[in-house]
């Protein structure tokens, strides 16, 4: 504590000696006039004979009177403490000055967003997603107090169906957005639509598992598209076995087929490549507080020309972003060629996309038992043809036409459909 008092109100490491005329026998009147005037004195030593302590800025100026009656003299040896230096630093003081300046500055922007990162998206670009925020009013330069992620969180759910779960939060300077795409369950996913699992092509069933309704087919059975597998209805018997009513339900199950899957794909049998045909152009960008300024021109008239821009983003730490950025800009014109494949690369080519083809279908849950896939080469393109006979998933739910919601079952096991208005009335 006492080193924090010295360096805050200042201190001073003093050296006790006896004037030339004097002899110091001893220092005991020294200190005890100090004690009696509240003098502190701290880090008392001996050194080398002499007599060395540490001493307050404020109670050094109160020894006058000791010196007087005691006739020995603290020399001063070393100063130290906060007093020193802003007398010392008043030489430069643009420099503290500066350093105030950017403390407050820093400060400042550390209330603003001044990057945005985008993880998880596949199908939509950083860019597409961007702007699309930039109608919200989210874009770099905002205020962080203007910005709700909850808020941000919905509006991207409702604006782009594919993507299934969003997380944004603020984090320093940076706004994260976390997302995943995908197919959104359907509601009548649900169970509370009435409706059958009908065939979505032609196969020979495998095998099938009725989770609700009744199944209209068996292993074995030869269907075609549109046929139904699972009827969306539940039959209630009497006593002798007659059926007493019918139900609608949510037709749901799994059924598996053997199916032939045609395929009949046609590809270019030639690439275009690009041909630079002048120097690059470049030009350099500056961001500064969500403002572009551009010196140069990177762009070719009437002519076909690509850009590639890097960018370098300043930051302080990896969630503290500055509001700065520098781009370059470079731009090439190119004339587009055609350039045929061998026919070696075609095969190459002929064979990739078959595996394509099987890689396609097997992430989609199929089990591929043999296929008959070949490549053709015409006059211009290739042709990958053939069947592929798979073992699969076939049925799809389709709705009962004019069926309602179907309501929970009552007390006595009895389920009915929701009616409409109209049908309120009918026996």
């Amino acid at each position: 504590m006492s080193r924090f008092k010295n360096f805050a109100g200042g201190a001073l490491v003093c050296v006790l000696k006896a004037p030339s005329a004097q002899r110091l026998a001893s220092p005991e009147r020294f200190m005890n006039l100090c004690r009696s005037r509240l003098i502190e004195l701290s880090f008392v030593r001996e050194i080398s004979g002499q007599i060395e302590f540490t001493i307050g800025l404020n109670d050094y100026r109160k020894l006058r009177p000791v010196v007087r009656k005691c006739h020995m003299l603290p020399h001063i040896k070393r100063r130290y403490g906060l007093p020193f230096l802003l007398r010392k630093g008043r030489r430069h003081s643009a420099f503290f000055a500066g350093i105030c300046a950017a403390v407050l500055l820093l400060f400042i922007f550390s209330g603003f967003i001044w990057n945005i990162e985008i993880k998880g998206n596949y199908t939509h670009t950083d860019e597409s997603l961007i702007q699309f925020m930039e109608t919200l009013d989210v874009y770099t330069g905002q205020r962080k107090v203007k910005i709700d992620p909850s808020a941000l969180e919905e509006e991207l759910r409702l604006a782009f169906e594919d993507i299934s779960w969003v997380s944004a939060r603020i984090e320093g300077t940076v706004l994260k957005i976390e997302l995943k795409e995908g197919t959104v369950r359907t509601p009548d996913a649900s169970g509370k639509i009435a409706g059958n699992v009908t065939a979505a092509q032609a196969g020979t069933v495998t095998s099938i598992v009725t989770r609700s309704g009744t199944a209209r087919v068996s292993p074995g059975d030869v269907v075609e598209a549109g046929d139904v597998l699972i009827e969306g209805t539940v039959d209630i018997y009497n006593d002798d076995g007659t059926v007493q009513t019918t139900h609608p339900v949510h037709g749901d199950g799994d059924v598996y087929a053997d199916m032939v899957y045609h395929c009949d794909d046609y590809y270019p049998a030639y690439r275009t490549v690009k041909n630079y045909i002048k120097k690059p152009k470049y030009a350099l960008g500056l961001e500064l507080f969500g403002r572009l300024f551009i010196a140069g021109d990177a762009s070719f008239e009437a002519q076909n020309y690509e850009t590639t821009t890097e960018v370098i983003k300043y930051r302080l730490t990896p969630n503290f972003y500055l509001p700065l950025r520098l781009y370059k800009i470079t731009a090439r014109a190119y004339e587009p060629v055609r350039e045929d494949y061998t026919a070696q690369e075609l095969e190459q080519l002929g064979e990739a996309a078959i595996r394509r083809r099987l890689t396609m279908l097997e992430s989609d849950g199929a089990q591929i038992l043999s296929h008959s896939l070949k490549t053709e080469i015409g006059d211009g393109y290739y042709h990958v043809s053939g069947d592929i006979i798979m073992n699969g998933s076939i049925g799809t739910f389709v709705p009962a036409e004019g069926s309602g919601n179907i309501q929970e079952s009552d007390g006595a096991g009895r389920i009915e459909p929701e009616m409409d208005d109209g049908e309120a009335g009918l026996p």
